[in-house]
């Protein structure tokens, strides 16, 4: 559609890692092509997959220039980011999973709403989909769904209410601006675990200001999980804290802000009773 039509510089990244996600990728590139934000670029990573993935990619990519298609041996969904984080042209980036989906006035209404309020991080609420349907919202320490962002507390947001919104530490469900990434050098670990915590906690160490939407924009696809994760998920995040920290401490001190370490200590009590539910 797009073909040989100079579509301009970018306003919005969206960062896509594949990796043997056949059965889901192209729902997942559909909801993104169908963006009524047309100012945007699609950068997906195929990390090294083996069943067939890189002929939907090759094949979308084809169809439309907006999609750009990196490939890399298997390294990990943080090295994946990182590769397309190098390539995003984007003022806005977006995270979306192969297997699952963003609504087509995610890019457009979120990025209008990053111009309006000269915030550095944009929080949205996520569909859950399980079995089939729809549960609107995250598990929180007891198993039970809540709404992250309620009508009421729509709106501009502080040091604090960022970082208590971020505490569940998925880099879906947020926009992010692509210059403070860069200025700080900002990118994803190659851990196999605890890579988005990392990434997450870093920026909010050099945002300032968010803004919190009650819209559900993007949709997670409640797939089935590994036994670790999915039977003990207290043990996982258990061993990742203490690297985790570390890695935060010294970007803080790269970034020249340690001071700013003390909001982590004081909100860490609010983080363990929060429950993640993707990996």
């Amino acid at each position: 559609m797009f073909r040989g039509i100079d579509l301009g510089t970018p306003k919005v990244s969206v960062i896509v890692p594949v990796y043997n996600d056949i059965k889901y990728l192209s729902t997942c590139l559909d909801s993104l092509l169908a963006q009524t934000l047309r100012e945007i670029e699609i950068i997906c990573t195929n990390d090294g997959g083996t069943d067939g993935s890189d002929k939907i990619l090759e094949a979308y990519a084809a169809k439309d220039p907006r999609i750009v298609v990196l490939n890399q041996a298997n390294a990990g969904p943080g090295a994946a980011r990182n590769r397309a984080l190098d390539k995003a042209q984007g003022k806005y980036i977006l995270f979306c999973d192969a297997d699952d989906s963003l609504e087509m006035e995610t890019a457009k209404e979120c990025s209008a709403l990053m111009d309006s309020s000269s915030c550095d991080l944009l929080v949205f609420n996520t569909n859950i989909i399980e079995d089939g349907r729809s549960v609107a919202g995250l598990k929180n320490a007891s198993g039970e769904y809540i709404t992250l962002v309620k009508p009421e507390n729509e709106g501009a947001l502080d040091k604090k209410g960022c970082l208590r919104i971020m505490l569940f530490a998925t880099i879906w469900g947020k926009m992010f601006r692509a210059d403070l990434i860069n200025r700080y050098a900002l990118r994803f670990s190659r851990h196999a675990v605890g890579e988005d915590a990392r990434f997450l906690l870093s920026y909010l160490l050099i945002l300032n200001s968010g803004f919190a939407v009650s819209r559900f924009f993007y949709n997670y696809y409640l797939r089935p999980k590994s036994f670790f994760h999915a039977s003990h998920p207290w043990i996982g995040r258990f061993f990742r804290f203490p690297g985790i920290f570390i890695d935060l401490f010294k970007f803080a001190i790269r970034a020249g802000m340690p001071f700013r370490i003390v909001y982590f200590f004081y909100w860490l009590p609010v983080f363990f009773k929060s429950r993640k539910i993707k990996s």
